[in-house]
């Protein structure tokens, strides 16, 4: 049985590009959190040499039911990127 893990939703007030951003524990690992993603042939995960050794296994394991293909493209660390 799925547990569902409370999460803070951050709106990204942007006109016809806004988008919410999900802030709290275990939303990786929460079925819900991504219950408004459009399911399509492909994804991708943006990140970067710090991050990414820390969540993407866990992203493209939760994304692989609801894309063909999980992308992954880690840029190098800084702003610069």
């Amino acid at each position: 049985m799925a547990v569902t893990v409370p999460h803070e939703s951050v709106e990204i007030p942007l006109g016809d590009r806004s988008y919410s951003i999900l802030i709290g524990s275990g939303v990786l690992q929460d079925p819900a959190s991504f219950e408004g993603l459009p399911r399509s042939a492909n994804a991708l995960i943006v990140t970067n040499a710090t991050v990414g050794p820390l969540y993407t296994e866990a992203l493209h394991d939760a994304l692989a039911g609801r894309h063909a293909q999980v992308h992954v493209l880690e840029l190098p660390h800084g702003e610069a990127y």
